[in-house]
């Protein structure tokens, strides 16, 4: 190998290097673009399903506001399962919402949420295109009233 050959290839190392450290020292672009907390009200089994009141603080983590075109609660094992839908819900950048809703779950959905699970919970928007776009929510226990 000659010496501008190993210089080139010392070259193409450091910069996968770099690039790779530098995309490590880079925690803020994984971010999440909805964070919140909730808070479970007043739950009461029937059967195979529980009814409860869904407390919950969101913060739009973008520097957007925005009015979704749905907040949907969904089964966090079968996400296609839609238990409560709330339209048109404005969450403004960088500020906390508060949004409560009445909400039937599956007994097992409810013993998930139990057994360190959480709620399932998607923003939803229309797309510039017209396709509905969906981020879940990064929510985490609290005291939401």
């Amino acid at each position: 190998m000659t010496k501008t050959a190993a210089r080139k290839t010392t070259v193409c190392v450091l910069g996968l290097l770099l690039g790779l450290v530098g995309g490590l020292a880079q925690p803020r672009a994984q971010q999440a673009t909805f964070t919140g907390e909730y808070t479970i009200h007043h739950a009461t089994e029937t059967g195979e399903t529980v009814t409860l009141l869904l407390a919950l603080r969101l913060t739009n983590q973008t520097n957007d506001d925005l009015v979704v075109s749905r907040l949907s609660v969904r089964d966090s094992a079968e996400p296609s399962l839609v238990y409560e839908a709330l339209p048109h819900v404005a969450l403004p950048s960088r500020r906390p919402v508060v949004v409560t809703a009445t909400v039937t779950v599956a007994a097992a959905e409810f013993a998930r949420w139990n057994e360190a699970g959480r709620p399932a919970v998607a923003v939803e928007m229309d797309g510039p295109d017209g396709q509905v776009e969906a981020a879940w929510v990064d929510l985490v226990p609290g005291d939401v009233q």
